[in-house]
């Protein structure tokens, strides 16, 4: 029987993979919540890259401050804030990339890049849960199809291609990475990937 955290994760597999989701439908809603997956990332894996002010990896912190540029790009050229929104924000983002160069602890780079996706959700309305319970069944069989050559048939990240991947896939049991996932959190990681660019582009390509 699967833990609670794989069965949260194959219900979020079927809202995203099945004909129901309508993520991708709106462009100014799939920038906005490009945005906020950015920051995600940000905020939870810059301890990763950073720790008393000194780089501990190299590729972890070049991705923190692509990241939050592109974030910060993406906003700054949108149309899914007015003018009067995307102001002050733009002025939280600035300070965030700031923040990252000087090697600032990472309670203050979470605390910008959360408060400006909490500002972000709430005035784009951006819909935070699935309107439609997912099917448990279809999960597995999505998963199976769609995620399992690399994250493992039972999602312990040991799927026939996870030697070829660096780094490699997620453990979906590794309770100590997924904590602090909210179900929305599982939705972005899940469309637009979280570390694994190959499972970014892989599920790019089916949801076309």
């Amino acid at each position: 029987m699967p833990n609670h955290l794989t069965t949260t994760f194959l219900l979020v597999i079927t809202l995203i993979l099945s004909p129901l989701s309508t993520s991708y439908a709106q462009d100014d809603d799939t920038m906005a919540e490009t945005v906020v997956h950015l920051l995600s990332y940000v905020s939870m894996d810059y301890p990763g890259a950073v720790q008393d002010g000194k780089i501990i990896d190299e590729q972890e912190y070049s991705e923190q401050q692509e990241f939050s540029a592109q974030a910060y790009k993406l906003t700054e050229e949108g149309t899914f804030l007015s003018p009067k929104d995307k102001e002050p924000l733009l002025a939280k983002m600035e300070t965030l990339q700031q923040r990252i160069d000087a090697k600032k602890p990472a309670s203050e780079i979470s605390a910008i890049a959360d408060a400006v996706n909490t500002a972000i959700i709430k005035i784009t309305g951006i819909q935070t849960a699935p309107k439609i319970w997912p099917n448990l069944k279809n999960g597995k069989a999505l998963f199976a199809q769609t995620c399992a050559a690399c994250h493992g048939k039972n999602g312990h990240g040991d799927g026939q291609l996870a030697e070829s991947l660096d780094p490699p896939p997620s453990n979906f049991h590794d309770s100590e990475l997924v904590e602090n996932f909210s179900p929305y959190r599982l939705i972005t990681v899940s469309a637009w990937g979280f570390r694994e660019r190959a499972c970014l582009l892989f599920l790019l390509i089916i949801m076309k």
